[in-house]
């Protein structure tokens, strides 16, 4: 089976961190934060571009094998929600949605599987030079930002999909869903 250098070149730095960082290991999320370095970096400082967030920016056990620091995010975006978004958060409760299913893949790829790629490179230039309280700060704007498109699904599957999709700016709408 034949590989690509880039694939392989991701396989290399996944491996060296995954032996570096044996607590860690390898973890869903790492492999696109890695990919995104490997655009720009060679191997070598993609690798140290890794530990750099893994070990430095992000918290503690952020990326472990129970992923307490990334469950921690989770529940203090929670609380900034109900604080910040008090009327979304209710709505949220009501329909029984979990958004930390949403949110979780937001925080821990940083982004890179759910904006788009010019926007993540922004996002990371950001991250780098101030560190993790970006990541709160771009998934509270973009609730903020959608907060009234949110508002009007009713439907539980629809309201998973906006949540989802929310930041390309395709809500998808079915009027047998939404408010009239």
């Amino acid at each position: 089976m034949a590989t690509s250098p880039q694939i392989s070149s991701l396989r290399q730095v996944l491996v060296a961190y995954s032996r570096h960082n044996p607590a860690v290991g390898y973890c869903q999320g790492l492999n696109m934060v890695a990919a995104l370095g490997l655009l720009y970096l060679d191997e070598e400082e993609t690798f140290w571009f890794l530990v750099a967030i893994v070990e430095y920016i992000l918290p503690e056990d952020y990326y472990s094998s129970d992923m307490v620091g990334s469950q921690t995010d989770q529940r203090v975006l929670r609380d900034v929600i109900a604080e910040r978004c008090p009327k979304l958060y209710t709505h949220l409760e009501k329909n029984d949605i979990d958004f930390g299913l949403v949110t979780f893949s937001w925080m821990l790829t940083i982004f890179i599987d759910s904006l788009p790629p010019p926007t993540v490179v922004r996002v990371f230039d950001v991250f780098l030079f101030e560190g993790s309280k970006i990541i709160f700060r771009i998934a509270i704007g973009m609730f903020l930002m959608y907060q009234n498109e949110i508002l009007k699904v009713v439907c539980l599957v629809l309201l998973y999909d906006c949540l989802e999709t929310i930041i390309f700016g395709r809500l998808r709408k079915d009027r047998n869903c939404m408010n009239s």
